[in-house]
């Protein structure tokens, strides 16, 4: 089996980026990332592709593949919980069941699967961690 979690943060990284609903409340261009910027002041709000955890389908008897648990994370300064609940429904709308292009992969599927919004220990900056759930297929 071919692992694709980088192919596929590319993708993700790159449909986010694109998005105009994105783009409209974390810049444009959207400040997405997949680490924050070291050395540089960074601007909220914004968006951190962060952990991946990858399940091989082969082991199942199925097609060669796996899924992706894919956390996506929405971070903002807004005071109250608007701005990031705002964020992490644009990336609802930008990531559930939609169709991804993935260089080397078939994609067979993108789910949204949990989500919960926190207050950090500062007392000013909003949390918000989305999981989907991925299923790419080896072509």
């Amino acid at each position: 089996m071919a692992l694709g979690a980088w192919p596929l943060q590319r993708a993700l990284v790159v449909l986010l980026k694109a998005d105009a609903g994105i783009k409209a409340l974390v810049g444009d261009p959207a400040r997405v990332y997949d680490a924050v910027p070291e050395n540089t002041p960074v601007t909220f709000p914004y968006i951190v592709i962060d952990d991946m955890n990858v399940s091989d389908l082969s082991s199942f008897g199925s097609q060669d593949g796996a899924v992706y648990l894919v956390d996506i994370d929405s971070w903002s300064r807004y005071r109250g919980r608007k701005n990031v609940r705002e964020i992490m429904s644009a990336v609802h709308t930008a990531l559930h069941r939609v169709t991804l292009t993935v260089t080397g992969f078939t994609h067979a599927g993108s789910m949204f699967a949990t989500e919960v919004d926190l207050v950090e220990a500062d007392g000013l900056t909003r949390h918000g961690i989305q999981r989907f759930r991925i299923t790419l297929l080896t072509t």
